[in-house]
Order: C-alpha cells, then structure tokens, then sequence
C-alpha cells in the first residue's frame, strides 16, 4: 500500500485549515491566548490525524467466520 502524503486534501479539510482557523481567531480576539490555543489545535490536531488512520479488522493470520446480518433472494438460480 502506497504512503499517503500529508499534503492531501482530507488533511487540509480536516486538520490544518479548522487549527489555523483557531490559532488565527485567537490572534484576533486575544493575542495573549495564541500559545495556548496553538497546543489546543496541535492536541485536537494529532487526536483527528489518529482517528483518520485506518483500522484493521481482519487477522491474515486465523480464518475469521462473520455471522450473516441478513439474506437477500434476488433469484431462484441464485446460489
């Protein structure tokens, strides 16, 4: 599986855009708040980067048998 870049859309729509956003209202608002809120937006920043990454689900290791949720009979020469 190839890297993925951090210069990839989902990246800026999810990550640096909202923290910049952040930082930059609190530049506006109160300058003395901008260290504090670019940790928060570094903080929020890595637990979002963290919840993107995909998660693994099945083991390559052990066959895993999944229970059927529901059946559906499109046709009788149908398997």
């Amino acid at each position: 599986m190839a890297e993925e870049s951090l210069l990839e859309r989902k990246y800026f729509d999810g990550i640096y855009i909202p923290a910049g956003l952040l930082v930059f209202g609190t530049v506006i608002v109160k300058s003395e708040w901008t260290l504090y809120a670019a940790l928060v937006a570094l903080v929020l920043g890595a637990i979002k980067y963290f919840r993107m990454l995909p998660s693994k689900v099945l083991k390559p290791n052990v066959f895993q048998e999944f229970e059927l949720k529901e059946k559906t009979v499109i046709s009788h020469n149908v398997a």
